[in-house]
């Protein structure tokens, strides 16, 4: 999942390097409808997955 993401977080669009903080996340959070489906996870850094919260994409400002 991490190479197919460029080794970025899916959030920040940051580099990830080994000793990161990461997390899985979904993209569109099971909390607002989303699925807990392969299709719908995505690596992120732990801090931009705090920060998003319960956020859809289309939400964050």
């Amino acid at each position: 999942m991490l190479r197919e993401q460029g080794n970025r977080c899916a959030i920040s669009g940051t580099l990830i390097f080994i000793g990161d903080d990461i997390e899985v996340d979904h993209n569109k959070p099971i909390s607002i409808g989303g699925e807990d489906s392969l299709g719908n996870l995505q690596i992120a850094h732990k801090d931009s997955n705090r920060g998003k919260g319960a956020k859809f994409p289309e939400n964050n400002v």
